[in-house]
């Protein structure tokens, strides 16, 4: 986590003590490795959700975020919403279709501007989505830090071009969700994630989540409506209640926050990538990007849901638990309910609330 930045939600600075990168802690403002900046990954994902992101979330397709991307030497702001931060400076650069200028540093710096150390740049993946608040307002719009494929690849970490898009459209969905939500829902408190430390840890707590997700396995699994129903609004309502009682309220809030949270991003990630690959088994779309490295996607064209759902019940305290139940919430109301993301984000209670309410509704 970066220093003193009071950050909340979506940031995680994932540590590596794999390869170090070749990076330097001051940039110079010299000619720029055009290899290294490689605005195709970018305008890539770009051109992808604008073909398939609607096909996920109703408005996805079309929703720009900012971005401030981080390559092997230097660190770039692209399609600003607003005032520019002090330390960015406008360059004559052409960079990805989406972006009318591009913005660089002459250093590294963090969300909330203050500097990045040495060991942070060097030894840390980026891949995180920031509100304005997150940013300490440093940032007046929602903002996406994310590294180049080569600064991965340099640390170990060798993800093909489906797995950085994945990744992408996960985070640039977290910034989406800034427009969803009711105002009201998301205070302070609701998004402490300190409620929630004291649970993620425990593996007593995360057995009886593993044992409320078998449940929703078994539900996902079942074409039986009445089946159903009663596994859903018996079972899985009746444990969860019961696990509640083990939780104060403010942690009871906060895990239905972050279910919401990180649940849909994960649903976006994932059926983005099946959405890619059914996309190109239209011949050309496939002739039109054939070279430029999506032949990744096609092994998602024909994945089965029972892929995601044989998986639900797998966390443990490196692997937060709202993760999955948020994911198999969002897949259950897929069943369910069809109308469920129109109001789920104005929805106190979010995910769990919108399966109590189809729960009454079918009483």
């Amino acid at each position: 986590m970066i220093r003193n930045l009071k950050i909340i939600g979506q940031f995680f600075l994932v540590a590596s003590s794999l390869l170090g990168c070749a990076g330097k802690s001051n940039v110079q403002v010299a000619e720029v490795s055009k290899a290294d900046v490689n605005w195709k990954d970018l305008d890539r994902a770009v051109q992808l959700q604008d073909a398939i992101g609607d096909k996920v979330w109703s408005g996805f397709s079309k929703f720009r975020t900012s971005v401030v991307f981080i390559t092997r030497e230097d660190q770039y702001l692209l399609n600003p919403l607003g005032a520019v931060p002090a330390e960015y400076h406008v360059t004559d650069l052409r960079g990805p279709s989406w972006s009318a200028k591009i913005y660089k540093t002459s250093d590294w710096h963090a969300p909330d501007g203050s500097p990045f150390s040495k060991e942070e740049i060097e030894t840390a993946y980026l891949a995180n989505a920031f509100s304005s608040a997150q940013t300490e307002h440093h940032f007046p719009y929602s903002v996406f830090f994310l590294d180049s494929v080569e600064r991965f690849h340099d640390k170990g970490m060798k993800w093909s071009i489906d797995d950085w898009s994945a990744i992408f459209w996960h985070e640039v969905f977290h910034n989406f969700q800034d427009t969803l939500y009711s105002p009201e829902l998301v205070v302070a408190n609701v998004t402490d994630f300190s409620h929630l430390k004291v649970h993620v840890k425990s593996e007593k707590f995360l057995d009886k989540i593993r044992k409320e997700q078998r449940i929703v396995m078994r539900a996902l699994k079942t074409s039986d409506l009445a089946a159903k129903r009663k596994l859903v609004c018996g079972d899985f309502i009746n444990a969860r209640k019961h696990r509640y009682r083990s939780m104060t309220k403010d942690a009871v809030v906060s895990e239905r926050f972050y279910e919401i949270s990180e649940g849909t991003a994960r649903y976006t990630e994932e059926l983005m990538s099946v959405q890619a690959g059914k996309f190109f088994l239209n011949a050309a779309e496939h002739e039109r990007f054939k070279s430029e490295g999506f032949e990744f996607f096609a092994k998602y064209a024909d994945r089965n849901p029972a892929t995601y759902y044989e998986k639900l019940d797998e966390m443990s305290p490196s692997m937060r638990y709202f993760y999955n139940t948020g994911f198999g919430l969002a897949l259950v109301l897929d069943q369910v309910d069809p109308q469920w993301k129109k109001t789920a984000f104005q929805t106190r209670g979010f995910l769990f609330a919108k399966i109590e309410e189809w729960c009454r509704d079918r009483n």
